[in-house]
């Protein structure tokens, strides 16, 4: 949390407190705002000046860490609420709060002592635009960074935080992705948010052409709170526009009618790049990928786990695997592919590989793509292919 995140408690009273709630339950209930007004609270319009009231009454009573810009957004809110009764409560204060008129004043007079440091970044201004926000709490920050510092120069800062800042500012996102990945898959919530933030950001800085880091980003920043959704799902949308023009999905080569050219025994499925966002474990094993394509292997296969260690199991059963399989999901896929008789190879980025052996009773593996595109290696190795049309085409080109 950045050291200008401050709780309630830190800056004021109960009483206070309790005032300011009140001032934000109001705006749900008798005071009447438009949508020009709640954008120029701050706001995105009445409905998002609705939510964050409530979003941010539930931060004061949990005493939970609350940004500058929301400080600000607070105070505004409650001196129109309280003073305004053209869009606030106005006269009818009193009545709705049981609170006087002349207590309230007090009480409001205090709070704003208290939080002139807090909001002073927005004094005289409408809501900044997301840029100058960004730039304002980041000046701030720059400043409580220089305040942390001793007087004879000494970091005030843990050195473990300072060295991994260091290493991760001028690491490669091979090294970065690896280091997250190892340490997420020991502890997923042990990692502060804001070093996973950074790590990530830096990584996507490196490789912003790369889908499958763009979600496997917006993914982790979609779990800590509503702070980063807008740039999650900006996230989103570059890596949607990056796999449309790269066509994503299954290759060219599988979907233009690969079976035509007999005696073809290793095709690239083309999910090289995309994320495993889920396992999930049924009568089948089925890896789902951040392009929306669904691997489902349904008779028995080999993790490798290292040069060493490869791991049998059943899909109806998988508990022998099970551990190794739960650690794929966030890793990224670095080839896919069908080799002679059927047979299903798929290399990750982790080091590990998957595969599944074509069975002569039963479909060992199925691949669903966009559209309904589908690649099933049949029962004897056969492979069929199922275009988004509905046409077919099954040959036996790889024995």
């Amino acid at each position: 949390m950045s050291p200008e995140h401050r709780a309630a408690s830190d800056l004021l009273t109960a009483d206070e407190i309790a005032l300011l709630r009140r001032a934000l339950l109001e705006w749900g209930g008798p005071a009447r705002c438009s949508d020009e007004l709640a954008v120029g609270m701050g706001f995105a319009g009445l409905q998002d000046l609705l939510d964050q009231c409530r979003r941010l009454r539930a931060a004061l009573a949990e005493d939970a860490p609350v940004a500058p810009v929301d400080w600000a957004r607070v105070l505004l809110a409650t001196e129109i609420v309280f003073v305004s009764d053209l869009a606030g409560s106005g006269f009818e204060w009193s009545t709705t709060t049981g609170l006087s008129d002349e207590s309230s004043l007090q009480t409001l007079r205090a709070i704003q002592r208290k939080l002139a440091r807090t909001v002073r970044p927005y004094y005289g201004t409408a809501e900044p635009s997301a840029r100058n926000r960004v730039l304002s709490e980041l000046d701030q920050s720059t400043r409580n960074l220089i305040l942390s510092v001793d007087e004879d120069g000494a970091p005030g800062i843990p050195d473990a935080v300072r060295d991994f800042i260091e290493e991760v500012t001028f690491a490669d996102p091979e090294d970065i992705l690896s280091a997250l990945r190892e340490a997420l898959a020991d502890d997923w919530m042990a990692l502060p948010v804001w070093a996973r933030n950074l790590a990530y950001r830096l990584a996507c800085l490196q490789r912003p052409d790369d889908p499958a880091l763009l979600r496997e980003a917006a993914a982790d920043l979609l779990s800590f709170g509503p702070d980063w959704d807008e740039t999650a799902e900006a996230l989103k949308a570059r890596a949607a526009e990056l796999e449309s023009q790269s066509k994503c999905g299954f290759s060219e080569t599988v979907c233009g009618g690969l079976f035509d050219a007999g005696g073809v025994v290793d095709v690239d499925l083309g999910l090289r790049g995309q994320a495993v966002a889920r396992i999930c474990f049924d009568a089948t094993v089925t890896i789902l990928t951040s392009a929306d394509c669904e691997l489902r292997i349904e008779t028995e296969a080999v993790i490798q786990v290292s040069t060493e260690e490869h791991v049998a199991f059943d899909p109806q059963s998988p508990a022998a695997a099970a551990a190794h399989l739960v650690r794929l999901a966030r890793d990224v896929i670095t080839e896919a592919h069908v080799g002679e008789g059927g047979d299903l190879v798929v290399a990750f980025e982790s080091g590990m590989n998957l595969t599944v052996r074509a069975d002569d009773a039963y479909e060992a593996w199925g691949l669903v793509g966009p559209g309904g595109r589908r690649v099933i290696c049949m029962p004897g190795g056969e492979v069929g292919v199922w275009s988004d049309d509905g046409t077919s085409d099954v040959r036996d080109s790889f024995h």
